[in-house]
């Protein structure tokens, strides 16, 4: 009986071994070629741009469904668009000596906590909004989205802004989206939120362009404007 028994253990060895050997003979599926349109934009909701990351950008900004389009606005640390955007009804301040203004003593010490890097927290929007790994990109990511690829003033379908190229020469589109600040919509500049909070002055920092050849990364962004969010995963 024990060698009826032995012989099917090892039986069932061998088949097992089979098996992982077959699958590991497998091939692996290719990898997906972009979409690019005539304007040598990508237009996939993933678009990966060949950096040294390995960070895969979005297509187009949260809210919208397209790369020329501008989207949504949303405050630092906020998951719900509305129509005013001020520091009285910014959620993550308190007012606490109750002069309307925001106060530093010596830090900005009336912003609510929540956090250094809100990317993938309850405070992220695009991981709220878009699911799965999608969140909001990183001041390191933005950096490297500076530094790795070329930037090219365009006008696509009727919205001015970067073609930004990535080290592979697969491009996403960054529309000059403006910003809100209380009810008023300015379209003088591209502004994008970081998923990082200067720790010094609790500042958020944002993506700011223009359309003379600047972008930076400004680390003195009002928490309660109104800006762009272009997810990463």
């Amino acid at each position: 009986m024990k060698t009826i028994k032995t012989l099917g253990l090892f039986s069932l060895l061998i088949l097992s071994i089979g098996t992982t050997s077959c699958n590991a003979d497998e091939p692996i599926p290719p990898k997906k070629e972009p979409t690019i349109d005539e304007y040598g934009i990508a237009i996939d909701q993933e678009v990966d741009l060949g950096l040294p990351s390995g960070t895969i950008w979005a297509g187009w900004n949260l809210g919208a469904t397209a790369p020329e389009e501008f989207g949504d606005y949303y405050a630092c640390g906020e998951t719900e668009t509305k129509a005013e955007y001020s520091l009285s009804n910014y959620s993550h301040w308190f007012d606490k000596n109750e002069d309307g203004y925001l106060t530093a003593n010596p830090v900005y010490c009336e912003f609510i906590d929540i956090g250094s890097n809100i990317s993938g927290t309850k405070y992220d929007v695009a991981r709220l909004n878009w699911k799965g790994k999608w969140r909001i990109p990183t001041y390191e990511e933005f950096k490297e989205l500076i530094s790795y690829c070329t930037w090219t003033w365009i006008y696509y379908k009727d919205s001015y802004g970067y073609k930004v190229t990535g080290l592979n020469g697969v491009s996403i589109f960054l529309p000059f989206a403006g910003y809100i600040s209380g009810t008023t919509f300015y379209p003088i500049r591209g502004r994008y939120w970081s998923s990082t909070i200067n720790e010094i002055n609790r500042y958020g920092i944002e993506l700011c362009f223009d359309f003379n050849n600047f972008f930076d990364l400004c680390q003195t962004s009002y928490r309660h404007g109104g800006c762009s969010i272009r997810p990463v995963k």
